[in-house]
């Protein structure tokens, strides 16, 4: 990520994975940008063989959470899934998110996600994250989907995971731009997870082989429209 003329002025990138959206702020290394997606895909293809995704999210996410802690992610903090009650009827998707990510993350972050899925609900519906994202985050009426922001300081890299579940009365055609009514059930809940590096550097090269071509088919970049991203 190119240094901004204005220092005050956000700046994020990140990519859709699988359901996921990932955010990463420009302190991590290449090296542990690559740790977060493979992971973040790792897991959810590992819930993904065991249980329907979007019919079984209460059986996945636990197997999302172990995959997750057996190769090096540590949880400091969970507030497991609760009902979330919308301050607006219709609701918009990204209220939900970032409401739920308010009590885990500061206002940097909280203005870097939004920025983000800004960027992600303004891509055409035939780019390739927005398939990505829209395949694996929902189908039809339900809906399993994360958001992730990534910070890295002085070496030891941090998660904040929203994760989030709904059922909706009616087909949602488009998650990214999704209003939730009065009719849907929305439960979302955090996390905050740390990579132990001594864990995790000796699974590197075995998990990028593991996923191999998975990554292409699963990892797109996302860039915030109008900012000069590396």
């Amino acid at each position: 990520m190119k240094n901004s003329e204005h220092p005050v002025e956000v700046r994020a990138d990140g990519a859709v994975d699988a359901g996921s959206l990932v955010v990463l702020t420009s302190a991590v290394s290449e090296e542990h940008r690559r740790d977060v997606l493979h992971s973040a895909l790792l897991a959810q293809l590992a819930a993904d063989r065991k249980h329907d995704r979007h019919k079984d999210a209460e059986a996945w996410y636990p197997v999302y959470e172990e995959t997750l802690g057996r190769i090096g992610w540590v949880v400091e903090e969970s507030s497991g899934f609760r009902l979330y009650r919308p301050r607006l009827n219709p609701c918009p998707v990204e209220t939900v998110v970032l409401d739920t990510l308010g009590p885990v993350s500061d206002e940097k972050d909280r203005e870097m996600v939004a920025l983000l899925w800004k960027s992600l609900a303004a891509l055409p519906d035939g780019d390739r994250a927005a398939g990505i994202f829209e395949a694996n985050g929902k189908a039809r009426t339900a809906g399993n989907f994360q958001v992730i922001v990534a910070a890295e300081t002085a070496g030891h890299v941090v998660a904040r995971i929203g994760c989030f579940l709904f059922r909706s009365g009616r087909d949602v055609p488009v998650l990214r731009t999704a209003r939730f009514s009065a009719g849907s059930t929305v439960r979302s809940g955090s996390r905050i997870l740390h990579l132990n590096e001594q864990v995790y550097a000796p699974l590197r090269d075995d998990i990028t082989a593991k996923l191999g071509s998975r990554v292409d088919a699963f990892v797109r970049p996302v860039h915030v429209q109008g900012a000069a991203c590396a």
